[in-house]
């Protein structure tokens, strides 16, 4: 039996090792894309409320066929002068650390993007990320983005308003600066998190 003693010791180091790797493996393997805050300094609208939707295009900035448009709809009337915090998660993803492009909408009588339409802009966007994604031409993926949903907008019943568009880059521990959307009329203050 006291051959095995070394063995069990190793062994015991080896498990506890195995431990503090797995215990410092940082949470990056995955993580959600959240909105977290809509500040709204300005309304669009003089007399209502705007009830404010996002399209986010997200590009894993390792894989560039890893990416997915989706349409996010907080839900809710914004007034001017008021913060409206919230945890809405807009999209999971394995990446270590994602790219975004985002238009802010402001729906007028309904929403003017349906399904159709969402799946039409995430295949230009995808097909867009791989004709940028080495040139790391950030700008030019916010602008199609745009194009995206102006060309989807233009044939909508509602009347839906572009607010602006952003891009920022999103990963573990990294919460940049919110984005400022300042277009027909609205002015907002926009935060996503990881």
């Amino acid at each position: 039996m006291p051959r095995f003693t070394s063995f069990v010791r190793l062994g015991g180091a080896a498990l506890a090792a195995l431990g503090l790797m797995l215990a410092a493996t940082p949470a990056n393997a995955a993580g959600s894309l959240r909105l977290t805050q809509i500040k709204c300094v300005e309304t669009a609208d003089t007399w209502d409320p705007d009830n404010p939707y996002f399209v986010v295009f997200g590009g894993n900035l390792s894989n560039p066929t890893d990416t997915k448009t989706v349409l996010v709809d907080p839900g809710l009337e914004t007034y001017s002068g008021k913060t409206y915090n919230l945890s809405k998660t807009i999209t999971s993803s394995s990446a270590g650390s994602v790219f975004t492009a985002t238009v802010m909408v402001e729906q007028d009588g309904g929403r003017d993007l349906d399904s159709n339409d969402m799946a039409y802009i995430d295949t230009a966007m995808h097909n867009a990320y791989q004709l940028n994604f080495w040139s790391s031409n950030w700008a030019a993926m916010r602008d199609e983005l745009r194009r995206q949903v102006d060309d989807a907008l233009a044939g909508g019943p509602g009347g839906d308003d572009i607010l602006g568009a952003n891009y920022r880059k999103y990963g573990p521990g990294n919460t940049p600066v919110p984005m400022a959307f300042k277009e027909d009329g609205g002015d907002y203050s926009v935060q996503f998190a990881w």
